[in-house]
Formats: C-alpha cells, structure tokens, sequence
C-alpha cells in the first residue's frame, strides 16, 4: 500500500491476473468425412471395389492467446509507467507527490488502471 494525495492505494494482483488470464478464445471444430472408391485391378478378374474414408477435422480459433500476450504486455507496460522510480540528471530518485509531479503518461497509466480495477483506494484501517 501507499499513500498518494491523501489516499491510500494498492495493486489488486488477483484482478490483474484475472485480467492478463482471461481467455475470450472461442474454438469451432469442423468435421467432415470424405469418401471415395478406389478400384483394384486382379489379373483375370473383375476389379475389387474398395471404399476409402478418411475424416477431415479443422478448428478455428479467434486468436484468444494472441490477445492475452497483448494485455500481458499492454498491463506490464501501464504497471512500469506508475511503479518505475523516476531519477533526476543526477541519478537520484525523485519522489512524486502528487499528480502535478507526474507527467501524461504517468497519469494517464495511473487513471487507466484505477478504471480497470487494477489500482484499488484502501478505504478501510
């Protein structure tokens, strides 16, 4: 937890991995069976007949796991914009204090993950 503009927050990690994990996928199997006859020839005989079936199986997907990296790597990078230190040209850690200290990416990373629910206010002691 801490404390910033007078309020006290703090990362939801189960909503956030709930979020990153949440698959959307929806998978359609299509199944067909094809069949075919397929004649042999015997010397001397009339030609066999043979009946050949094979089953052909294709899924489609909508590509769940593709977007589940993009919202892995969309969190990390929102989560790296408001918990990363921010140093001056010297190399010493500046603390923010407020919104005024922070820059638009800041901001903008910090109200994006209050909305989602990733950035909870602790209002209980």
């Amino acid at each position: 937890m801490v404390e910033f503009e007078g309020k006290v927050y703090m990362i939801d990690v189960d909503k956030l991995m709930r979020m990153i994990s949440e698959t959307r996928e929806i998978v359609k199997d299509k199944s067909k069976v094809e069949t075919w006859g397929y004649a042999t020839d015997k010397e001397g005989d009339e030609p066999e007949l043979r009946v050949i079936q094979k089953e052909i199986t294709e899924n489609t997907s909508n590509a769940g796991e593709t977007f589940g990296n993009i919202r892995y790597d969309f969190m990390k990078n929102l989560l790296n914009l408001v918990v990363s230190p921010i140093s001056d040209e010297t190399g010493n850690i500046l603390r923010i204090n407020s919104f005024e200290d922070m820059y638009f990416g800041q901001v903008l990373a910090f109200n994006t993950l209050i909305n989602e629910g990733i950035i909870i206010e602790v209002t209980e002691d």
